[in-house]
C-alpha cells in the first residue's frame, strides 16, 4: 500500500471515522499494515482500541484485520491490551467478540 493510504487508514482508525477505515478496507487497504512515521500509531486496530473507536475496532476484523496481532512488529501490545489504557469497556467488548484473547 502507499504510504500516503496507510497514513490516511492510520490517521482515521486514530481519529475514529470508521467510515474512510470501512471505505479503504473494502477497496482493499491491508487490515494490519502497522503505521509509519514520527506519528505512526501500531496497528489500525491498535490504535482504534486505543482510543475508544468502538465502531472501527468493531468492524475492522469484519475486514480481516486480527484482533490478536501485537503491534510494532510483533514486539507490542494487542488491541486488546490496548484497549483498558481508557474506559473503553464497549471496545473490549467488541475486541473479544471477534476473538481476541
Amino acid at each position: 500500500m502507499r504510504r500516503g493510504l496507510r497514513r490516511t487508514r492510520g490517521t482515521a482508525s486514530v481519529s475514529g471515522d470508521a467510515e474512510i477505515v470501512l471505505l479503504l478496507l473494502a477497496a482493499g487497504a491491508r487490515p494490519d499494515t502497522e503505521s509509519a512515521g514520527p506519528r505512526a500509531e501500531g496497528t489500525p486496530l491498535c490504535a482504534a482500541a486505543c482510543w475508544g473507536h468502538a465502531e472501527t475496532v468493531s468492524a475492522s476484523p469484519v475486514h480481516g484485520a486480527d484482533p490478536e496481532l501485537h503491534e510494532d512488529h510483533g514486539t507490542g501490545r494487542t488491541p486488546l491490551e490496548w484497549a483498558p489504557a481508557g474506559p473503553h469497556a464497549e471496545t473490549v467488548g467488541h475486541l473479544t467478540a471477534a476473538g481476541a484473547v
